[in-house]
């Protein structure tokens, strides 16, 4: 199929807002053969009603009647989509009205790819500043093994997520679609599976903007639970990476990329832990337990993914952290879209 019908699923609760911005801007795309599905998930604002005056037959309002939680909303999604392939964006989060354009235009030239895989930027709204995508530099737009795109992920260098991927719909529905195992990190678990699953395209540009509020993992609790997520995730990812990568050769790099890629989110943890208002005496006996919980990272891990930049921001003062991200904002010339 040279234009397939593709699906961008919008989630969402209590954000009327929010999501009507968001299904006008999916209605935006410049690629047309689309449908876009909001699931409303008990929503007591006017989520529907608001959504259901939008006049285009390619909008679908789908209720539920009683919450069914952040996953199971994700899976409402996967399972009521009619498109090929399907996008799933929270109503808050958004995409280039030329995303869907370009990743068809990938699909065409290869129709048997799983997948097209493109990068974010991060908008911090409490600070008023965005943290720009991180893009391959190995690896240009084109067709490619997805584990070559995962790899790239997992070691820092493509900062990529469900929310700018374009995943064949039956594929989402085989891998079992999002769990409610693992509700902070299930995202990089769906990720992993789509790029395991065979070639796949990389969009090696800025196509989505996550959002991120103060109160994403704003307790230490949150941060203890999301760590542990991570881990449990990461080592799934290696699971499965045994299973479906029969040479050893291109598997032990992936595995050894996954737990990197603890390490290096560790560290990130732990600045977060220290901007909460955390002492340095605080920060070291928080080191020492989250270390404890990682006995599968070895010391080479941790040593060869801190950099100076995360030391500077685990030393100096959270009041001191905010200045010097706010100079370096600036500094690159960074507005908010």
């Amino acid at each position: 199929m040279t234009d397939p019908l593709v699906t961008i699923a919008i989630p969402t609760h209590n954000r009327v807002v929010q999501v009507r911005d968001s299904v006008v801007r999916a209605l935006a795309q410049t690629y047309t053969n689309i449908e876009v599905l909001v699931s409303d998930n008990a929503s007591t604002d006017d989520t529907v009603a608001v959504l259901k005056a939008i006049p285009d037959s390619r909008l679908r309002v789908l209720t539920s009647a009683e919450n069914i939680g952040s996953n199971g909303n994700y899976n409402k999604c996967l399972r009521e989509a009619r498109g090929e392939f399907l996008v799933i964006v929270p109503d808050d989060d958004r995409i280039t009205c030329t995303f869907i354009e370009k990743c068809v235009a990938l699909i065409r030239r290869e129709p048997s790819i799983q997948s097209v895989i493109a990068a974010y930027d991060v908008l911090f709204v409490d600070e008023n500043r965005k943290r720009p995508a991180k893009l391959s530099k190995r690896l240009s737009t084109g067709i490619w093994q997805g584990t070559d795109i995962l790899k790239e992920f997992l070691r820092g260098q493509l900062s990529t997520i469900t929310l700018s991927a374009v995943a064949r719909t039956q594929l989402l529905r085989d891998i079992g679609g999002f769990s409610a195992d693992h509700v902070t990190a299930d995202d990089l678990l769906v990720l992993a599976q789509i790029l395991l699953a065979g070639r796949s395209a990389l969009l090696n540009e800025q196509c989505a903007t996550l959002t991120i509020h103060s109160s994403s993992l704003s307790t230490r609790s949150g941060l203890d639970y999301g760590l542990r997520d991570l881990q449990r995730v990461m080592a799934k990812i290696s699971e499965l990476a045994d299973n479906s990568i029969t040479d050893e050769a291109e598997r032990r790099p992936v595995q050894a990329a996954a737990a990197r890629y603890v390490a290096t989110k560790f560290y990130d943890f732990l600045v977060l832990y220290r901007r909460q208002g955390a002492t340095l005496r605080d920060v070291a006996a928080q080191w020492r337990t989250w270390r404890a919980q990682a006995p599968e990272n070895s010391t080479i891990d941790f040593a060869s993914t801190l950099r100076l930049k995360t030391l500077a921001l685990l030393v100096l003062p959270a009041s001191m952290t905010k200045i010097l991200l706010s100079v370096r904002h600036t500094f690159h010339g960074r507005g908010l879209a």
